[in-house]
C-alpha cells in the first residue's frame, strides 16, 4: 500500500550491496516490512512498507490478523523509536508538466497488474533532463490507491516546488487516481 524510502548515501562506484529486510509485524488490516541497503557494511537506504491482504476472487481486504495469526514467525507490531515516518503527500495545486503513458504487456506483474515499480518510471519521466541530472533522490513516499490492468492508459501529473515534488498517477480514461508519490531531492 505504501513505501518510505530515505537515501542516506551515494556510492561513487557501487558494483554491489546487500539488501536486508525485516517482517514487523501486523495488526487487524496492515502487515509491516522494514529494508536496509548496505555497501560496504554502511547503510545507504533505509525503508518501510505497509500491506494488505487482497483475496484474490471478491476482491476485498483480507483481515491480516486472522490469516497471520497462526504463522509463528509473524508477531504483532510494535512501534520502535527508529522507525522511518511517512510523509503525508500533499494535493497537487499547480500542474507543471504531465505526460501519458500506454500500459504494455512488460509493465505487468504476475498477476497481470503493473508492476509497482512502473509507477515510479512514469512520474519520474515528467521530469526534464536537467532536473535528474542535477539533482539525487533523498526520500521517497509512495501511496499506491488502486490498481491498473493493460490496455489502461495513465496520466503522469506532477508539481515542482523547488526540491520537493509531488506526483499523481491517474487512470487516463477514468481519471481516478491510483499512485501518489512525493520525492524530496537534493543538489548533488
Amino acid at each position: 500500500l505504501k513505501y518510505r524510502i530515505e537515501f542516506i548515501n551515494y556510492p561513487e562506484k557501487l558494483y554491489d550491496m546487500d539488501i536486508k529486510t525485516t517482517p514487523r509485524g501486523y495488526n487487524k488490516l496492515f502487515a509491516y516490512r522494514d529494508f536496509e541497503i548496505e555497501h560496504n557494511d554502511k547503510i545507504i537506504a533505509k525503508a518501510t512498507s505497509t500491506w494488505a491482504l487482497v483475496d484474490i476472487n471478491t476482491k476485498s481486504m483480507v483481515s491480516v490478523a486472522q490469516a497471520l495469526s497462526d504463522n509463528p514467525h509473524m508477531k504483532q507490531f510494535e512501534k520502535q523509536e527508529d522507525d522511518l515516518s511517512y510523509e503525508k503527500i500533499k494535493p497537487l495545486e499547480n500542474i507543471t508538466k504531465e505526460k501519458t503513458f500506454e500500459i504494455r504487456f512488460d509493465d505487468l506483474d504476475v498477476n497481470k497488474h503493473v508492476n509497482n515499480v512502473n509507477y515510479i518510471i512514469w512520474a519520474f519521466e515528467t521530469l526534464d533532463f536537467d532536473f535528474r541530472n542535477s539533482k539525487k533522490l533523498k526520500s521517497l513516499d509512495i501511496m499506491f490507491k488502486k490498481e491498473i490492468k493493460f490496455g489502461a492508459s495513465i496520466l503522469s501529473l506532477v508539481e515542482i516546488k523547488d526540491n520537493l515534488v509531488n506526483h499523481v498517477l491517474k487512470n487516463k480514461e477514468t481519471n481516478e487516481e491510483l499512485c501518489l508519490i512525493q520525492a524530496q531531492w537534493i543538489d548533488r
